[in-house]
Formats: C-alpha cells, structure tokens, sequence
C-alpha cells in the first residue's frame, strides 16, 4: 500500500511537466505590414496543408492527425488564415479544466473559432457573431484562441468561469503561449508563470527589440527561438503574410528550408534551401507533411502557370494558342494569293 502511494505521488508529480510538453507558441507583429506565425509542438504525427476555395474567399489551415496511434486519419484544423488576412491560431492551455460533452444552444466551443477563417474577413465579423455565445472546452481539451486581421485587430479568446474572456491587443503586437492569459491581464509580460511562460517572455523580448521593420526573417528567428526539440518538439512552424496571401513552412525545425505556400494559386512551391524548384497544386485532400520530407511527391500535379488565371480558368493558355492559330491562317492565305498570282 505504501509503495503504491509513493507511486501515485511520484506520477502526480510528473504528470503536470508532461503536459508542459504540449506546448505552442504564436504571435501577430504590426509593423510596416502584419505577420503572424506559429510554432507548432505535438507528439509525432501526420500533418497536412489544405486550402479552401470559397469563390469570394480562399482559406488556408493547417490540420494535424489527432488520431495518432490509431489505425486511419482524423484530421483536425490547429490554425488557418484566409486571402482576407483573418488569421486564427489554437492551441493547448494549462492547466488543463473540466469540460463539456455536449453543448447547448448558446454555447459554442473554443476550438470552434478555427472555422470561422472560412468564411468571416476580420476579427470584429467574428467577435459579433459569437458574443451572443459561451465559450466553453470540450470534455478532456483544454484550448484558447489567438485572432488577427489585417486591421490590426488581434485578440486572444478564453473560457471564462461567468463570461468569456477576451484579450484585445495594446500594443502593436500580441503573444500567445500555454498559461491562460487572463489570469494575467494587465500584468508585465515578465511578470506571467506557468506552462510557456519562459517561451513568451523570450518571444515578447524579442519582438519588443526588433519590432521595427520586423518581417518574414525575424517571424523566424523567433520561431526558431521558441521551437522545442525533445519530448514534444516543434513538428512545423508557420509563417504568415497577409500582404502576399502566402505561408511560409518550416518542418522538423528545419528553419533553413522553406516551402512557400500561396492561396491566390492554391500551390506550393520549395522556397528556400532546395536543390529542385518544385511547385505544385494543392489538391483538396491536402499535402502532407510526410510527403515533404520524403520527397514523395507522385501523388500531386506539377503547377502550370500557363494553365492557370486568377479565377482558375486556362485563359493563360488558351490566348496564345489562338494568337498562333491567327498567324499561322493569315500566313496561309497571303502564301495561296502569292501562289495565285504567280
């Protein structure tokens, strides 16, 4: 019995620095342009990149198999931003609290709000449809949201125990790691405690010195300053610029290779650190991570820029195709009439 009681008080000891370990670390920087990024730190898994083309609105999420040791794929969305600039990140939060199974009518839960980078153009559409609504967690998932548009509108978004909490931005950038935010409302960033504590003050200092000017480079010298390595590393780590609607990918905290991912073309292409220029389309099942690191890429279609237009027609193509048709009969008839004359 003794022994048992010292295994128990041993495991409980244990348990909280394990979940420490589910850790993730994101932010929204306005500087001469807004850039958001991620880190994203989870148990082996697959991982894959899709867009969502809406017509009006295109939308790229970045999605994870949280059905990891189990046989079959259950894909779920961790963070995404569509061609409007609305940017929305998810990630765990400690300690973990009691959750819902089932929801009620004016309930919605936090991991919800992912879902809404397909359809909504800024933070404001989204608080507004949403605040009529309880943020609540589902049973056994602890998580809190990071929004941002390109207005510079950023919020971080919490359960709350009688109201939801939301966290506007101050200044003119915002963090967001594992602790809850609000318990630390209108405290100094180094004054905060708890699960990616010392991953958001690095992260704030950081910005906090280099905010000027900060761009896509410093976006991932911040990454790569936060990024995780052992029990839970950093499996990809996402960079966002809203004014290019495109996505910079590092995987494995492979910070020196890059693929680039654009949501006007709905392609992805290897950026930077590559031997091959290889671009392709995004199918709508999406591309997985392990494809990229495999070189694997059989399954995808060679982008064509000649085939492609703006609204996915093959308009690039077909004119060229015709100026020649044109030329070549005009060049016909002038040699019959040359001959007829002859």
């Amino acid at each position: 019995m003794k022994r048992m009681l010292v295994a128990l008080i041993s495991l409980l000891m244990i348990l909280p620095q394990i979940n420490r370990g589910y850790a993730c670390t994101s932010f929204a920087v306005y500087s001469e342009e807004p850039v958001y990024a991620m880190n994203f730190d989870y148990p082996e898994t697959e991982i894959r990149f899709i867009v969502v083309d809406n017509s009006d609105l295109k939308a790229f999420f970045m999605q994870f198999d949280y059905m990891t040791y189990k046989e079959g794929n259950q894909f779920a969305s961790t963070l995404g931003m569509n061609s409007k600039g609305l940017f929305t990140t998810l990630q765990m939060q400690y300690p973990q609290l009691t959750g819902k199974r089932n929801k009620k009518k004016d309930e919605i839960y936090i991991y919800e709000l992912v879902d809404f980078c397909a359809g909504s153009e800024n933070v404001p559409e989204v608080l507004r449809a949403v605040e009529n609504r309880k943020f609540i967690h589902m049973e056994g998932l602890t998580l809190h949201s990071m929004l941002a548009d390109t207005e510079g509108n950023a919020v971080i978004a919490e359960v709350g125990k009688d109201q939801n909490e939301l966290l506007p931005i101050t200044g003119d950038f915002i963090v967001m790691t594992n602790f809850k935010n609000s318990d630390y409302r209108d405290k100094p960033f180094n004054k905060v405690s708890g699960a990616g504590a010392d991953r958001y003050i690095k992260a704030w200092q950081y910005i906090e010195e280099n905010r000027d000017g900060f761009c896509l480079d410093n976006a991932l010298e911040c990454l790569k300053m936060t990024a995780q390595q052992y029990q839970y590393p950093t499996l990809a780590s996402a960079v966002f610029v809203p004014g290019e609607q495109s996505v910079y990918i590092a995987l494995r905290r492979e910070f020196e290779k890059l693929w680039k991912i654009s949501l006007q073309d709905g392609t992805i292409e290897a950026y930077k650190g590559f031997e091959e220029n290889i671009k392709f389309t995004i199918p709508d099942e999406g591309v997985l991570a392990s494809d990229l690191l495999n070189n694997d890429f059989s399954k995808y279609e060679a982008f064509n820029a000649a085939e492609s237009s703006a609204d996915g027609s093959k308009t690039g193509f077909i004119y060229p195709v015709i100026a020649a048709s044109v030329i070549a009969v005009l060049l016909l008839i002038y040699l019959f009439r040359k001959r007829q004359k002859a």
